[in-house]
C-alpha cells in the first residue's frame, strides 16, 4: 500500500527554529517600511475600485496583496504572551492602515463622484448578514493564517487566507459609506471589519498557544523591542 502521507512534524507541533523564525517575520513584516505601505496603498485603490465597478476578481486581487493580516497575527501573539510592547507596536500598524484606507478610499469615491455624478458607486451597499458568520469565517481564517506563518509547507496557502479573511472590501467600503453620506453602509462595514479583526487575532492567540509559543516569550519580547527602536 503506498503512503501518501508523508513522515513529518505534526502540524500541532512547531520546533524552536519554526517558532523563532516565525516571531522574526510576523515582527519585521509588521513594521513601518515603504514595502509594507506601498502594498497597503496599491491594495485599498484595487479593492475600493474593485468596489464601484462591482468586480469580484479586482476585489479579490486587492484582497490577495493586502498586508494588513500580517500586523493582526502579530496582535494575536502579543495578547497570548502578554506582552504590552508588541502589542502597542503590532495595533500601532493596524490603526495606521485604516486610516490610511479610510483616506484613500474616501478621496477616491469623492473624486469619481465629482468627475462622473451618475456612476454605479451610489448603488453599492454592504450588507450585515450575521455578525456570528463572520466571526467564525475570521476565526477560521486567522486559524489557517498563524498555521501559514510557522509552517514553511503551508506558506503558499498565505494568499488564499487574505482572500477567505475578506479585510479590506468592508474597510474601504468604511470610506465609501461616509462620502456617500450612507450610515448604514459605514455602520455595517466597520461592524463586519471588527469582527473579523477580533476574529482572527482570537484565532492567531489560540494557535499560538497550540504550538507552544510560550516557550519563547523572551525571544519575542527581544524581537519587539528591536523593531520599536528602528521605528
Amino acid at each position: 500500500m503506498i503512503n501518501i502521507f508523508r513522515n513529518e512534524q505534526s502540524l500541532s507541533e512547531a520546533n524552536k527554529g519554526e517558532i523563532k523564525d516565525a516571531i522574526k517575520r510576523l515582527f519585521t513584516l509588521s513594521t513601518n517600511d515603504y514595502g509594507y505601505y506601498l502594498f497597503l496603498v496599491l491594495s485599498v485603490i484595487i479593492t475600493t475600485a474593485g468596489l464601484m465597478v462591482k468586480s469580484a476578481p479586482v476585489i479579490i486581487g486587492g484582497m490577495i496583496i493586502a498586508p494588513i493580516l500580517t500586523p493582526m497575527l502579530a496582535c494575536g501573539l502579543a495578547v497570548f504572551l502578554l506582552e504590552f510592547k508588541g502589542f502597542v507596536h503590532a495595533l500601532t500598524i493596524v490603526l495606521i492602515s485604516v486610516v490610511i484606507a479610510f483616506v484613500l478610499s474616501s478621496a477616491m469615491t469623492f473624486t469619481v463622484m465629482f468627475i462622473e455624478p451618475e456612476a454605479a458607486v451610489f448603488e453599492y451597499s454592504q450588507a450585515l448578514v450575521s455578525p456570528g458568520l463572520y466571526i467564525l469565517i475570521a476565526f477560521s481564517a486567522g486559524i489557517a493564517g498563524a498555521f501559514a506563518f510557522v509552517k514553511s509547507h503551508l506558506s503558499s496557502s498565505i494568499s488564499g487566507v487574505a482572500v477567505s479573511a475578506s479585510l479590506m472590501p468592508p474597510l474601504c467600503s468604511i470610506g465609501i459609506g461616509a462620502v456617500l453620506k450612507n450610515d448604514v453602509l459605514v455602520r455595517d462595514s466597520l461592524t463586519i471589519f471588527l469582527l473579523n479583526v477580533f476574529g482572527i487575532v482570537l484565532a492567531s492567540a489560540v494557535v499560538f498557544w497550540i504550538l507552544g509559543f510560550w516557550k519563547e516569550r523572551k525571544f519575542e519580547e527581544k524581537t519587539a523591542e528591536k523593531v520599536n527602536d528602528k521605528d
